[in-house]
């Protein structure tokens, strides 16, 4: 059984990188804390503080909803923005139309590896007064960090994670005031015992083993929102091992990410999101949308008993997921965002990932939009227009 992401965690303490890899990030500051969500958070607390009597923040309306604990941990109101037809890019009309002098900012995330179109976004927030928010926790490098137009930029290193070290988070600020403006965030305590965990975490996610984690219950695959129980700081153990971390991510080759490209991405009736948005240098995972929900659950069965690590990604609009507090603000249905979460399958791609396996996706993909094809185009040929 195939994991669905990440890649082998190695740690190795190495300060020298870490010290590179903060000069790379110039003239943007960097503040550790200790997960992704809370990096979030704070980033969204500084924006809150810089624009005082500003509390919305724009969201799209299908993403993790860790999104939404985050906002709403720093104070802000999280407002949710549909997305464009089979992209996971925010509705552009929608948030024109939303940002008003009461947004302080705009979060556009790096879905998998497919980046926001930041410069349209960062000309939209300024013209409003509003911040813009680069969420990058599911790609390295930033997309944004060259042409620097975000304002933050906020990474994860959790486990599955481009760069992971099973936990921690780092928010990048292009402003020195926005920068004095992050939280103190409390100091990190216990011991990490980091190697230890990395070891049990490689062994466990090889394919003949990564049975055993699924069976117990740590909720793997399962999304539910979770309130962010405060903001602490990252222990100095994964500070100093980040840049090495890094580095070892930087030199890997996508070569998963073009067997798929090159095989499954193209089987006829799938839609291949990164090439609709125009590409991705290097994908997390692979995201692709079947013709119907129907067709999708069918797929996801079928690549699941194959062991070949398919996963529906969140599968509902964030005010649909488990325990989602009645915060955020909707106008509209989602009916695009809705429409994207029911189709959206994706197909791993790391390291892990063989010629064998890529095959045997194709010929899964193939055999059942062969059987549910009289259903689909029936579907197709009813829909107006």
């Amino acid at each position: 059984m195939l994991p669905p992401a990440g890649e082998p965690c190695y740690i190795g303490t190495d300060p020298a990188a870490t010290e590179r890899l903060l000069q790379q990030w110039r003239p943007y500051q960097a503040g550790f804390y200790a997960s992704g969500t809370a990096a979030l958070a704070a980033a969204v607390s500084a924006a809150l503080a810089v624009r005082p009597g500003r509390r919305r923040v724009l969201l799209p309306g299908y993403g993790c909803p860790a999104l939404v604990s985050a906002v709403l941990h720093a104070g802000g109101k999280p407002m949710l923005v549909d997305l464009e037809p089979e992209r996971p890019w925010m509705q552009r009309a929608e948030l024109h139309a939303r940002l008003d002098g009461g947004v302080a900012a705009v979060v556009a995330v790096n879905f998998l590896g497919i980046p926001e179109r930041l410069q349209e976004l960062a000309v939209a927030a300024e013209a409003a007064g509003a911040l813009l928010i680069e969420d990058s926790a599911q790609c390295f490098p930033p997309a944004g960090l060259a042409a620097g137009v975000a304002d933050c930029i906020v990474l994860s290193f959790g486990r599955g994670k481009p760069v992971s070290l099973l936990g921690g988070g780092a928010v990048l600020c292009r402003d020195p005031a926005l920068a004095a403006a992050l939280p103190q965030p409390r100091p990190a305590g216990g011991r990490q015992r980091l190697r230890l965990k990395a070891a049990a975490y490689n062994l466990l996610r090889r394919p003949g083993l990564y049975w055993i984690p699924q069976l117990l219950p740590l909720g793997l695959g399962k999304t539910r929102f979770e309130p962010l129980a405060g903001i602490v700081a990252l222990d100095e153990s994964r500070r100093q091992a980040v840049g090495k971390a890094a580095a070892d991510f930087l030199r890997q080759q996508p070569h998963g990410q073009r067997l798929v490209a090159q095989g499954p991405a193209r089987v006829a009736g799938l839609t291949d999101v990164a090439a609709v948005c125009g590409g991705a240098s290097r994908l997390l995972r692979y995201p692709l949308l079947a013709p119907d929900a129907a067709t999708r659950q069918e797929l996801l069965v079928a690549l699941r008993q194959a062991g070949l690590g398919a996963s529906a990604l969140y599968e509902h609009v964030l005010p649909e997921v488990d325990a989602m507090p009645c915060a955020p603000l909707v106008h509209g249905e989602l009916a695009q965002a809705r429409d994207f979460a029911a189709r959206l399958l994706t197909l791993p791609v790391h390291s892990g990932v063989r010629p064998r396996h890529v095959r045997r996706m194709q010929q899964v993909i193939e055999t059942v939009l062969a059987a549910s094809l009289p259903r689909w185009q029936g579907e197709r040929k009813e829909k107006p227009g």
